[in-house]
């Protein structure tokens, strides 16, 4: 396997890009790349807010960046010295969570977003992404639940709605992350436990069910060893990890049941 493919990708986002990417770092080393990953984080920022940070310089982000499997972080950094610190292959958008399944809130900022990427960014021919997130937890208490009804199936349904509506009709976006479905596939298997707080992934397999749904959008490869999960995972735990991001990447609008009725795993 090759050790010497750059890759470079940058997530404008909130927490929850700081969820999604957290061990993507050791996926894509795995898979023989020298990866660089870039994080633009402002808790709880939604496009509007990024837009109007990329307009004004604001200094307001938290940068983190991983490029030995590390993550450093820099402060009062702007959307602007995210975007031209490095020549990335691929940039990442995404929508706050509460926002999500509301397609208007997409449509009045992301065009704004990319020509700002377009203008700035140093790789010419780098790809804008789409991370499709996931729907809370069923007994969620965030208040921003309520504008789905406190409804796990209807908040998934308006996620994906909204990204076949404003995001798949842009040209721009040549990939979505179907994060939300991996999360939601797995949901099946593991109970609706996936969440620390309701609404933010847990540290272990919910983070990390997110990231293979990355790497599975960036490399088409699903077929990774047990031995690279980062924390202790039973067999049937993995299979059951591996078959929700590989029915996700398939399908990544709709939830896939898994073929055998599983017990619930953990």
């Amino acid at each position: 396997m090759e050790t010497n493919k750059s890759i470079k990708i940058l997530a404008v986002g909130n927490s929850f890009s700081v969820d999604a990417y957290e061990y993507l770092f050791g996926l894509l080393e795995f898979a023989g790349y020298c990866p660089t990953i870039g994080n633009l984080y402002i808790g709880g920022c939604d496009l509007e807010t990024h837009l109007a940070n990329a307009k004004s310089e604001q200094e307001c982000y938290t940068y983190y960046k991983n490029t030995d499997g590390v993550w450093q972080r820099e402060n009062n950094r702007s959307l602007k010295f995210g975007i031209l610190d490095e020549e990335w292959d691929i940039i990442s958008f995404q929508q706050a969570s509460a926002k999500s399944g509301f397609p208007e809130s997409i449509t009045e900022s992301i065009d704004g977003l990319v020509s700002f990427a377009d203008e700035h960014k140093r790789n010419k021919n780098a790809e804008y992404f789409w991370l499709l997130t996931w729907a809370y937890q069923a007994d969620s208490t965030r208040e921003a639940f309520a504008d789905y009804d406190r409804n796990q199936k209807k908040m998934y349904a308006a996620i994906v709605s909204a990204v076949k509506s404003e995001i798949l009709t842009r040209p721009a976006f040549k990939k979505i992350i179907p994060a939300g479905t991996a999360i939601q596939n797995a949901r099946t298997f593991f109970g609706d436990v996936l969440t620390r707080d309701g609404f933010h992934l847990d540290l272990t397999i919910g983070r990390f069910i997110a990231a293979f749904a990355i790497y599975g959008a960036i490399t088409g490869d699903t077929d990774i060893p047990e031995s690279i999960v980062p924390f202790e995972i039973s067999n049937a735990s993995f299979a059951a990890v591996r078959e929700a991001v590989k029915d996700a990447l398939k399908n990544p609008y709709e939830v896939t049941e898994p073929l055998n009725n599983p017990a619930i795993l953990r």
